[in-house]
């Protein structure tokens, strides 16, 4: 992708077994050039018993 351009990306995820309140963090990378360290992206999780 270029600057500026949006993207849509799919992925699955294994519930944590533990219930509660979890984060789940991602650290995007430019293939080849560098990692993306400092964008401190996740998505919350909520887990039921």
């Amino acid at each position: 992708m270029a600057t500026g351009e949006t993207g849509r990306f799919s992925f699955v995820l294994t519930a944590p077994s533990v219930p509660g309140r979890h984060r789940e963090y991602f650290t995007p990378v430019a293939e080849g050039l560098t990692w993306f360290n400092d964008l401190d992206i996740y998505f919350e999780i909520e887990v039921g018993p």
